[in-house]
């Protein structure tokens, strides 16, 4: 059985094997499109091209998303950032993540870090400053879209929302440093990801 898996996932990796695969896939995915049609009447057919083709009634629905994010985001954490809410559920939910990640990543064998103990301190430390770095970029996001909801220009929120993107990303890694350096006592250098 593992020699017929082999064989498959090798000619699956081959260049004509995934140009066959590509093949495949779009035949699959024509003959759905041409079975919907099928099942479409005429009128409903002109009504998804007035919809598709009609751009004044979806410019609205695109510039009320940086709306319906900041509600959504508001319910979640709360309206104010400096408040206990904000910070218990931002606690809560960077402890599930850290959590799940290393479940998902344990014994960190890339770090080289090996079998670890959990000391108090240590928890206490890499709680701290995965919650701090956590806290910092929910801070940062809580911004961007409060100046995207007041935006109407649609490239200007993609924008910030891209660099919101990047500069949680380098949140997160700063927080990853940290809790590195904390967990093997060594200077904070990148040397291993």
């Amino acid at each position: 059985m593992s020699d017929i898996l082999t064989t498959f996932t090798h000619v699956i990796n081959s260049p004509p094997g995934q140009l066959v695969a590509g093949g495949v896939l779009a035949g699959i995915v024509w003959k759905f499109f041409e079975r919907v049609e099928a099942v479409l009447t005429d009128q409903t057919k002109l009504e998804i091209a007035v919809w598709l083709l009609d751009q004044k009634k979806l410019r609205p629905t695109v510039q009320s998303w940086p709306n319906t994010f900041t509600t959504l985001f508001n319910k979640v954490f709360g309206y104010r950032q400096l408040s206990l809410l904000c910070l218990g559920r931002s606690c809560l939910v960077s402890m599930l993540v850290a959590c799940v990640w290393g479940v998902a990543f344990w014994p960190f064998p890339y770090l080289g870090l090996g079998e670890l103990r959990f000391e108090g301190r240590f928890v206490i430390l890499v709680g701290v400053g995965i919650i701090l770095t956590d806290y910092v970029s929910l801070l940062i996001t809580r911004v961007c879209l409060r100046i995207a909801s007041n935006s109407n220009n649609q490239r200007f929120i993609v924008l910030l929302l891209a660099l919101d993107g990047v500069v949680t990303a380098c949140v997160a890694l700063l927080g990853i440093c940290l809790a590195h350096a904390l967990i093997t006592r060594a200077p904070f250098i990148i040397t291993s990801i």
